[in-house]
């Protein structure tokens, strides 16, 4: 995997720009809010700190692209192509890149937001939900299994849409005139996607699908936490499956072209 390595310093060093200035922004960002605590009301304060979220997201639908569109502008691509790499290690390395610079700052987002909501008086601003968590156990162990599941989706969306932004991108290279019109491409593999999981909820039909509890205490904090029953809530495994291959067969795509369509 040396090739790889060197590959992904290369696209590492083409983020890491943005990514420090996007870093910079979110810390400067939650401690101006810091900075409002005790002069109003403390959501005025954490609110706000949810911003970065969206912004982080915005910055990896724009470096999924510009991680391909600077090596062309700069014509750094025909060396690439020339490497005796396989495409798949070159979008590989390119994604891998973009999704450790959203990583990282959504990373660095969740701990601003943790920062500032803690100064301004922790679980307790949740009212009486935070004093659940805070008194027990159960509510507490509940609540911690939420927030990194509601990470793990945040972070699988992200995923989800570098695959199909570059797809797409690679996919709009191949013309030489009319680009604009195969920006449809984008929406093709969004169906193709969709697709893939309506077709792996009939072939994997037989996949047990995954149960996720609910605590009816998240909802209502009244009576005795511990003794209240959970909700149970099915998600499809057929269609998590397939969505998962439709996104291996679009990332197969984009690996595709770079080594057997685009010409250096």
């Amino acid at each position: 995997m040396r090739g790889f390595g060197r590959l992904l310093k290369k696209d590492l060093e083409s983020i890491k720009q943005m990514a420090i200035i996007q870093g910079i922004g979110i810390i400067l960002w939650d401690m101006f809010f810091y900075s409002r605590i005790g002069r109003g009301p403390v959501e005025v304060a954490v609110a706000p700190t949810f911003v970065p979220f969206a912004l982080v997201f915005f910055w990896l639908v724009m470096q999924a692209v510009q991680v391909y569109r600077h090596e062309w502008q700069i014509g750094g691509i025909y060396q690439t192509l020339t490497l005796p790499q396989p495409g798949w290690k070159i979008a590989l390395a390119k994604l891998t890149a973009v999704m450790i610079g959203f990583t990282a700052n959504a990373i660095l987002a969740t701990l601003g937001f943790w920062w500032v909501m803690q100064a301004a008086g922790g679980l307790q601003i949740m009212g009486a939900y935070g004093d659940a968590i805070l008194h027990s156990m159960v509510a507490r162990a509940y609540f911690v299994k939420a927030t990194v599941g509601f990470g793990l989706v945040y972070w699988g969306f992200g995923l989800h849409m570098a695959i199909i932004i570059q797809a797409g991108y690679n996919c709009m290279r191949l013309a030489t005139r009319w680009r604009f019109l195969l920006g449809i491409s984008y929406f093709t593999l969004l169906w193709l996607h969709n697709l893939c999981g309506a077709i792996g909820y009939r072939i994997f039909a037989w996949v047990p699908d995954i149960a996720v509890k609910i605590p009816q205490h998240v909802w209502n904090v009244q009576g005795s936490i511990d003794s209240m029953h959970t909700a149970r809530i099915f998600i499809d495994s057929g269609s998590l499956l397939g969505s998962a291959l439709g996104l291996f067969l679009i990332f197969w795509l984009t690996g595709y072209l770079i080594q057997n369509v685009m010409e250096a």
